[in-house]
């Protein structure tokens, strides 16, 4: 009895070595576990918050935020860790707060400032008018007597000089009645001084009726 033959097979493909099939392809953009996935949103957000703190504020401060709430969101989608974000949120909200704070105290300090100016040199003003006729009385009191000894405030009374009830004024003579000078200050302000005539040191132009005046900062010097 005869046996069919049997037909002949195909070879077969040896398995790789190893046992393994071929490797898998490497992460698409946009799936974790991609080096595409990794944003430098995080490391941006932290260090506009460190510079919102040292010297920027909220100039700093507020892209700092953002980046940071924008660098949580996708931190949620890559699997990165959210510290730094959160940090840079942190960072950047105290830069932020503590730079409108210290606006806030500028703007009060300059316009308290520019207040203090316009009352000193208004105050400054009203001493000059007080002193311009004072001025004027101490001349007409010298032409009197051929010269200054003697001279003081309530003698000025008699050559037409009316003092201010918000102003000071003390005229003294100097130099043995050679020479004279007047001081007045803000009787609220005793550190307002300034005299006439005009010496060496510090001194100040007023404008007094349109006409500009010159007088020295500080009160006269001791009578002699």
């Amino acid at each position: 009895m005869t046996t069919p033959s049997q037909p002949p097979q195909p070879p077969t493909t040896p398995p790789p070595p190893g046992g393994y099939g071929p490797p898998p392809p490497p992460p698409a953009a946009g799936v974790p576990g991609g080096q595409a996935d990794k944003s430098s949103l995080p490391v941006v957000s932290i260090v506009l918050g460190i510079l919102s703190l040292v010297c920027l504020g909220f100039l700093a401060g507020i892209p700092a935020i953002i980046t940071g709430f924008m660098g949580r969101k996708k931190a949620k989608i890559t699997g990165q860790g959210a510290g730094m974000s959160l940090a840079g949120i942190i960072t950047g909200a105290i830069g932020t707060v503590l730079s409108l704070i210290g606006l806030v105290i500028a703007f009060f300090v300059i316009v308290a400032g520019g207040a203090a100016v316009v009352t000193a040199v208004t105050g400054q003003v009203a001493i000059a008018n007080e002193l311009n006729p004072a001025n004027t009385a101490a001349q007409a009191y010298a032409a009197q007597n051929g010269s200054y000894a003697g001279l003081t405030t309530e003698a000025l009374g008699t050559f037409g000089f009316v003092p201010s009830s918000d102003v000071k004024v003390t005229a003294v003579p100097l130099n043995g009645g050679a020479s004279y000078c007047i001081e007045g200050s803000d009787i609220s302000d005793p550190s307002s001084k300034i005299h006439v005539p005009a010496s060496g040191g510090s001194s100040i132009n007023i404008d007094v009726n349109g006409t500009q005046y010159r007088y020295s900062l500080g009160g006269c010097p001791p009578a002699s």
